[in-house]
């Protein structure tokens, strides 16, 4: 949770899913960027919505394996 938070801010309200998983929701602005930093936690950290944002997602990492 710490490099979220010092990613994110400390502002953060976060809801705990069970010992060792939470979920947050945050407004961000989508771009290579913050997709690479997601990418980074390899699987840890998910994007659940919007769908959008999702999509990109799954299109970067499309790209990065080929």
């Amino acid at each position: 949770m710490k490099g979220v938070i010092d990613k994110l801010g400390m502002d953060l309200q976060v809801k705990q899913k069970d010992k060792t998983h939470f979920t947050t929701n945050v407004n961000v602005c989508t771009s290579p960027t913050f997709y690479a930093w997601v990418f980074q936690w390899g699987g840890s950290v998910r994007i659940i919505a919007p769908r959008t944002a999702v999509e990109e997602y799954q299109e970067m990492v499309r790209k990065a394996m080929n």
